[in-house]
């Protein structure tokens, strides 16, 4: 997600010949199997009833159903999504925050 907002000073950093900076650094490589995971929390977020409110369970079910998982398997996609949503409804109020800060001063 950060990518997506601050990409450009990796690419600056690219085309400048600087150092790539820590947070991207810092970031996680991701497994094969991550982006089910991903791209399922993608599809979902389009589910959402107000803008960054939660994805509903009954979408996270029925994409389960969609994608054939039994019972255990689409109880574990459902915590692995709601957990990935709660990161991210954090971290969009987070930087919410942060830019309403930067507009007041």
């Amino acid at each position: 997600m950060r990518h997506d907002r601050d990409g450009w000073a990796v690419e600056s950093a690219r085309a400048k010949g600087r150092p790539l900076p820590d947070w991207y650094l810092a970031e996680p490589e991701l497994e094969p199997s991550d982006a089910y995971y991903l791209r399922a929390w993608s599809d979902l977020s389009t589910c959402r009833t107000v803008e960054y409110g939660p994805i509903p369970w009954w979408a996270i079910q029925a994409y389960a159903r969609h994608d054939g998982h039994s019972a255990d398997m689409a109880e574990a996609l459902g915590i692995i999504i709601r957990t990935m949503d709660e990161a991210y409804r954090r971290w969009v109020e987070a930087d919410r925050k942060r830019k309403s800060k930067r507009n007041s001063d």
